[in-house]
Parts: structure tokens; sequence; C-alpha cells
């Protein structure tokens, strides 16, 4: 299992340099995930250069196979301490959920920024 982050996602759907690299870690992961605040960050970047990007994500989701798991109080009480240790002043929501999901399912997170660098978390 991998959780990935926005930053993932954008550099595979906009082909960002270093999308190699990312698309190989997605590759060997025998499960990957996002939370759907995620989701909702990416389309809102993607929404920035497309006039409806809801498409272009959901096909992106489908064909790569990467699953969303509802946000519960797991995911949402790690994202909170996520924040509260690592994340002041730096961190999106969306990072904090990411945060969130990886913790909970004891995972790494597939991410392009290094924000999470300092943090506790196993990063992919």
């Amino acid at each position: 299992m991998i959780v990935v982050h926005s930053t993932a996602a954008l550099a595979l759907l906009l082909r960002e340099p270093g999308y190699e690299a990312v698309a190989a870690k997605l590759c060997e992961a025998p499960e990957a995930m996002i939370s759907p605040v995620v989701v909702m960050a990416v389309l809102l970047k993607l929404s920035k250069r497309y006039g409806d990007p809801a498409p272009i994500l959901g096909t992106f989701l489908r064909q790569s196979g990467i699953g969303q798991r509802a946000v519960d109080a797991v995911q949402s009480s790690w994202a909170r301490q996520g924040f509260l240790t690592y994340g002041q002043g730096a961190w999106s929501l969306a990072d904090c959920f990411a945060y969130g999901a990886a913790k909970a399912l004891d995972a790494p997170l597939l991410a392009t920024t290094d924000i999470f660098a300092k943090s506790d978390l196993k990063l992919a």
C-alpha cells in the first residue's frame, strides 16, 4: 500500500519533471490510495488549467488504479496531530489529510515535495 500526495498526482497528470520516477514507484506498489481531500486539492489545481478537470481526474484515478477511502476519525486525528507537530505554517489541508491517511494506513507517502522530510512519515 502506498498513499498518493497531490504533488505526485499532479506530476503524473501534468508530466512534470520527475514524473517517470513517480510512475515507477506507483507501479511497484501493490495498492495505492488517495485521500478524498487530496483529490479535491488536485481538482482545484487542475481547474486553473482546464475548464472542467473532473473527467481528466476521474480517468486518471481509474486508469492508475488509485483508490479512495472515506476520511474517518482515525485519519482526522492523525491529520490534526501531524499539523500540530510538523506542519504549522507550512502544510495545506490536503497535506494534513495525506499525512493522516499515511499514518492511519501505516503506509509510505508518495510525494514530490520535501515538506514531509522532517515528519515521522515513511516516504516512498
